[in-house]
């Protein structure tokens, strides 16, 4: 399953993706000072291997899951490519979108009633030329073609460029954690914002 607009595709997760995955894991890593940049913070290099090892086996695993699913099967990720090439997958890719449940207090939970939504653009010198705006348009309009009331995302105070997207996006802050994030010597913020089908349709339709 793909899906477009003149910005960016975005994909089903194939087996090609995990050098890309690697590459960016080890040498291109810039994205790691800003998606939950507490998780990658004070590990040792034996600990990074081993992380590196078993994401490796979970997404040949999320490869051969993702090459079985119909066209209409419900996608939880779809990976972002720009939109370079008609074929999905000799584009150009960058990074990734994807959604977890939470629950009505705004914690990841396996069976909760929220649905939230995020992306990762993992390529280098790939931030600020409206990327990330383009692939989140298409995922959440996708989200809620399946039928999901509303979306949330969640981010932590510094993330000032997720900050940006969000209310670009016409997402509003409904929860914030005071203080519970703690990167690079400083103390942040948790934020969640919801996005409403009326304000994603109004965004949608001026951009």
């Amino acid at each position: 399953m793909a899906i477009a607009n003149n910005v960016v595709l975005l994909r089903d997760f194939i087996e090609a993706d995990i050098e890309d995955y690697i590459r960016w894991q080890t040498l291109e890593t810039d994205w790691k000072l800003w998606d939950a940049p507490w998780e990658h913070e004070g590990k040792s290099e034996a600990q990074c291997r081993k992380e590196l090892e078993e994401d490796i086996e979970w997404m040949r695993s999320f490869a051969n899951e993702s090459a079985a699913l119909s066209d209409s099967a419900p996608r939880r990720r779809l990976e972002v490519c720009l939109a370079d090439s008609d074929n999905p997958y000799a584009a150009t890719h960058i990074g990734s979108v994807s959604s977890y449940r939470i629950d009505d207090e705004y914690n990841i939970a396996k069976d909760g009633g929220r649905l939230a939504f995020g992306i990762d653009l993992n390529a280098t010198d790939v931030q600020g030329r409206g990327y990330g705006f383009a692939a989140l348009i298409l995922f959440a309009g996708y989200l809620f073609g399946l039928g999901e009331p509303s979306l949330y995302c969640q981010t932590w105070s510094g993330n000032e460029r997720m900050i940006r997207l969000a209310n670009k996006l016409g997402c509003r802050e409904c929860c914030r954690r005071i203080g519970i994030r703690r990167v690079r010597g400083a103390v942040y913020d948790g934020l969640t914002f919801v996005l409403s089908r009326d304000d994603f349709n109004k965004v949608s339709a001026a951009s």
